[in-house]
């Protein structure tokens, strides 16, 4: 299988927080391929779902069209990055699943309260 050149993802983030955009920054230095675009909630139209749903969580389109969101929309993100696909299989295991949801729950609703978050 070949990494494609055109972005397979679109990775919905809010754009004035900034854990999301370290996130992104993340991300894209790992994203060799390209396989990511992201859009920010407040800018970009098209939404995959409701502005309300997109700030509390990471949400992310795939190519046909579902949207998956919170751990799930990471997951998805881990396996389209080189180096790190072998995470994105691991944490589907359903311990590491569960466990990995309550933390990114944790993390996602108290994100402007992390380091990272504050202003």
């Amino acid at each position: 299988m070949s990494d494609r050149t055109e972005p397979r993802l679109e990775v919905w983030i809010d754009g004035d927080c900034p854990v999301c955009r370290r996130s992104e920054r993340w991300c894209r230095s790992r994203d060799r391929s390209r396989r990511l675009s992201f859009k920010d909630l407040h800018r970009d139209k098209d939404r995959p779902a409701p502005r309300e749903e997109l700030e509390r969580a990471v949400h992310v389109r795939l190519p046909d069209g579902s949207v998956a969101s919170g751990f799930e929309a990471w997951r998805r993100i881990l396996l389209e990055l080189q180096g790190w696909r072998w995470l994105g299989r691991i944490t589907a295991l359903p311990g590491l699943w569960h466990v990995g949801s309550l933390i990114y729950s944790l993390v996602a609703a108290n994100r402007r309260h992390l380091p990272a978050g504050r202003s």
